[in-house]
């Protein structure tokens, strides 16, 4: 593309003016080299852009061999420590992430190395973690609604409700919203009885999954910790494989009968 520069409205005060002021932004030097670069643009001899800025012609073709091997870094003065023309990297966005595991929540937000983990039964810390993000932006009403079990509009709800009340406003103030059970021979009947089932159909036996699979059969609200706790006293998880290998051969015998 070459301007027909016939066609311009050339005014010789506006280009002292702005000459000037781009001598005090970015320096004589800088704007020498671009006018020089420029005119080479379109068309002009090294000879005839050098008489016309008043410098030495080795001088042009210098510039220009620098620039078509260096860049725009060849438009910067050497001499000066800031190099105003320095190409800067940008920083790769933030890559973050959300996975559930059985008993933890793990988050990573660009450091792949530092997740932030947070143990599943911490239900007032992960949703003050989670709903701080959404609130940043960095994570989506969605995905919390996926961990929480919560309606997206719920989550917005609480999202501004803990940035008006602090973390106050996630405590459910309803009574008798969560029994505190004691592991009575009835209740460890009912865990063992979990534990079985879960093995036999290959389900994860791990103080989460155990939690919630009693809480929908028998409506046990037990945590997590507990279970695991009970599950070590009980010798449950030395037995699993037996468990699961009798099961097996059950279903085998079964089968051929």
């Amino acid at each position: 593309m070459i301007l027909d520069c016939q066609n311009f409205n050339f005014s010789t005060q506006l280009s002292h003016q702005r000459i000037s002021f781009a001598n005090k932004v970015l320096g004589a030097g800088v704007t020498q080299r671009i006018l020089s670069y420029s005119l080479y643009l379109q068309g002009g001899s090294k000879t005839s852009i050098s008489e016309s800025l008043n410098i030495p012609p080795d001088t042009t073709k210098s510039l220009i061999k620098r620039i078509h091997s260096d860049g725009i870094t060849a438009f910067s003065d050497r001499r000066n420590k800031v190099k105003p023309f320095t190409t800067i990297k940008t920083e790769q966005k933030n890559i973050y992430n959300i996975s559930v595991e059985d008993d933890f929540v793990k988050i990573n937000i660009g450091r792949q190395d530092k997740p932030i983990i947070v143990p599943a039964e911490n239900t007032l810390q992960l949703k003050t973690v989670l709903f701080t993000l959404a609130g940043a932006g960095l994570v989506s009403n969605q995905e919390i609604s996926n961990i929480l079990k919560y309606s997206p509009s719920h989550i917005q709800y609480l999202i501004k409700k803990i940035q008006e009340e602090d973390v106050h406003a996630l405590i459910d103030k309803r009574q008798g919203q969560k029994q505190h059970y004691r592991f009575t021979q009835d209740i460890k009947s009912e865990l063992i009885l979990q534990f079985i089932l879960d093995v036999s159909n290959d389900k994860k036996v791990s103080g989460m999954s155990l939690s919630n699979s009693l809480k929908e059969r028998v409506k046990l609200d037990l945590s997590p910790r507990s279970i695991r706790n009970h599950i070590e006293k009980l010798g449950l998880g030395k037995i699993k494989k037996q468990i699961s290998d009798c099961m097996n051969d059950v279903k085998k015998n079964s089968s051929v009968s």
